[in-house]
């Protein structure tokens, strides 16, 4: 959706943690997520993610 020169953009990020060289079904994540972009002159001018990480540090095994 966008607004002037806002875009706003909804969906999911999703890859696999490859932290030992190998890319294993068990560290495959996907998370809601959601993007805005603010445009001037015809360039983004800002970039902004949101999303709620912690089960993606889950999967590298980052302990908070």
């Amino acid at each position: 959706m966008s607004n002037g020169n806002v875009v706003a953009m909804f969906g999911s990020a999703q890859g696999t943690y490859s932290g030992k060289g190998n890319l294993l079904a068990e560290a495959h994540w996907e998370i809601p997520a959601a993007w805005k972009a603010v445009v001037h002159n015809e360039r983004v001018s800002e970039w902004r993610v949101y999303a709620d990480n912690e089960p993606v540090w889950k999967v590298m095994g980052v302990k908070r």
